[in-house]
């Protein structure tokens, strides 16, 4: 009676497993980026897969089982996985903290680091973007734009903040919390 149970388990947890798939439904909504670009999204029911389309049309699986084995943040750029020699982190904000030249130079953007006033500046198409350390202040081709962190320097190196950064160069930028992935979609340019 036992194993006969156990067998009848089993077989109904392979089929949903087989099924599950089949139950994907469209998320219902469309996003736009700030070029106005639609943004199509796919949503597995219960798994909390999050799947974009990039402009290549190719579909890329940032979802659950995207995840990075190590449990760290993700940054993908146009489809595109960020390798940098330090990680992302997350700050005191809720905001994620990329390394400044690896995301930067990943936007397409001349990079620069004034030391002497602890000042980045992303350059790129008509587009100049000026963040200072510890500053939640940032200059937008020279207007002040406020946002709700600060870029920062952790273990000698330079942090600033993704989404700040992605949204200045009128890129989409979308954070999958599945699979602690950040997207940018460069639509801007």
């Amino acid at each position: 009676m036992k194993r006969g149970l156990i067998a009848v388990v089993l077989v109904v947890a392979m089929a949903m497993l087989i099924a599950l798939p089949a139950l994907a439904e469209e998320a219902g909504e469309i996003e736009y980026s700030p070029s106005g670009t639609p943004i199509t999204k796919m949503k597995l029911i219960g798994s909390g897969l999050d799947m974009s389309l990039p402009d290549s049309g190719e579909w890329i699986n940032y979802g659950a089982s995207a995840r990075a084995a190590d449990g760290s943040i993700r940054i993908v750029v146009d489809g595109k996985i960020i390798e940098a020699d330090v990680k992302p982190f997350i700050d005191s904000s809720d905001r994620t903290q990329a390394p400044f030249r690896a995301i930067g130079e990943a936007m397409g953007c001349a990079v620069d680091w004034s030391d002497a006033e602890r000042k980045v500046t992303c350059a790129k198409e008509g587009f100049t973007v000026e963040m200072y350390i510890g500053n939640e202040t940032i200059w937008v081709n020279g207007k002040p734009q406020v946002i709700d962190t600060a870029p920062q320097i952790k273990e000698g190196r330079t942090f600033i903040p993704v989404r700040a950064l992605g949204e200045a160069l009128a890129c989409s930028v979308v954070w999958s919390e599945p699979s602690l992935t950040v997207s940018v979609s460069r639509t801007g340019f």
